[in-house]
C-alpha cells in the first residue's frame, strides 16, 4: 500500500521496523517516569515464592506469607504449585540478580511485554482487515497504559501471558490459513509457554485443534496432521513441570492447584 503524496511503500520491511520503533517510543515516553514508582511494585503470590526460590530454598512458599494453611512439617518452607512456574522463574532471576532494583527490572519488562503485544496486534489486524486499521489499534493499544499505571506497576504474570495469549492468537490465524509442520510446532510451543505463564490458557491448546480440523483450509489428512501436532507440542512443553508436581504431591497437578484446574 502506497501513501498518495509520497509515494511510501507503508507494507514494506523498512516501514515495519520505523512503525515497531515507534510503538516502542510511545512507551518510552510512559516509562520515563516509571523509576519514581517502581518501588510500590507488587507481585503478590509469585513474588512470595519467587523470594524463596531466589534465596535457594526451592519452588515453596515461606510458611509465615503461605495461603490454605496451615500446612504439617517441620521446614519453614512449604512446596507449592498455587502458581504458575515460568513468570515466577523470571521474577526469581530477576531478584537474585538485582536484588531490590528486581522490582524496576520487572517493570520495565512490563514495557517490553505490552510492546509485543501491540506488534502481534497490529500483525492480526493488517491480517484481517487492512495496514492502517492495524496501526491504529496498535497505538491505540499501546496508549492504554498512560491511564492505567497500575497495569506496569504489577510485576506478576499479567504483562507476559497477555503478550503470549496474543502471540497464540497470530500463530493460530496462520495455521488457519495453511497448515504446516513448522507453523503447528510455533503455535504448540506457544501454547505450552503460555500454560506454563497462566494456568487459564489451558483450553487454548484442544480449542486450537477443533479450530484447526473445521476451519483450516489445507486438506483433511493435513489438518489432522497439524492438529495433532499442536497438542502434542504443547503437552511435552507442559509435561516436566507436571511430572515435578505428581511427584512433589503424588497426585495430578497440571499446572497450579489454586482454584482448581483454572479453566
Amino acid at each position: 500500500m502506497r501513501l498518495a503524496n509520497y509515494g511510501f511503500d507503508l507494507s514494506s520491511r523498512s516501514s515495519r521496523l520505523w512503525f515497531l520503533l515507534f510503538l516502542f517510543s510511545i512507551l518510552g515516553i510512559r516509562s520515563y517516569a516509571t523509576p519514581h514508582d517502581w518501588r510500590s511494585s507488587k507481585g503478590w503470590e509469585y513474588e512470595w515464592v519467587a523470594l524463596p526460590l531466589a534465596s535457594g530454598h526451592g519452588y515453596s512458599f515461606e510458611m509465615e506469607r503461605a495461603w490454605l494453611g496451615p500446612y504439617t512439617g517441620v521446614s519453614l518452607y512449604s512446596p507449592t504449585a498455587w502458581i504458575e512456574p515460568l513468570h515466577t522463574v523470571i521474577m526469581a532471576a530477576s531478584f537474585r540478580m538485582f536484588g531490590e532494583h528486581g522490582r524496576l527490572a520487572l517493570v520495565l519488562l512490563n514495557f517490553v511485554w505490552v510492546g509485543a503485544a501491540c506488534w502481534f496486534v497490529f500483525l492480526i489486524v493488517e491480517r484481517m482487515i487492512g495496514f492502517l486499521t492495524g496501526i491504529v489499534t496498535a497505538v491505540l493499544f499501546a496508549l492504554l497504559p498512560f491511564g492505567k499505571t497500575d497495569l506496569l506497576l504489577y510485576i506478576g504474570n499479567a504483562g507476559i501471558a497477555s503478550s503470549l495469549f496474543i502471540v497464540c492468537a497470530f500463530l493460530l490465524i496462520r495455521c488457519l490459513e495453511r497448515v504446516s509442520v513448522a507453523r503447528s510446532l510455533a503455535l504448540g510451543s506457544v501454547i505450552g509457554i503460555a500454560n506454563l505463564t497462566h494456568a487459564g490458557s489451558l483450553l487454548f491448546a484442544p480449542l486450537s485443534v477443533v479450530l484447526i480440523l473445521i476451519g483450516s483450509r489445507s486438506s483433511g489428512v493435513e489438518r489432522w496432521k497439524s492438529a495433532a501436532l499442536v497438542l502434542i507440542t504443547a503437552i511435552c512443553v507442559v509435561a516436566p513441570w507436571t511430572a515435578r508436581n505428581y511427584l512433589t504431591f503424588e497426585r495430578l497437578v497440571v499446572i497450579r492447584n489454586g482454584f482448581g484446574f483454572q479453566l
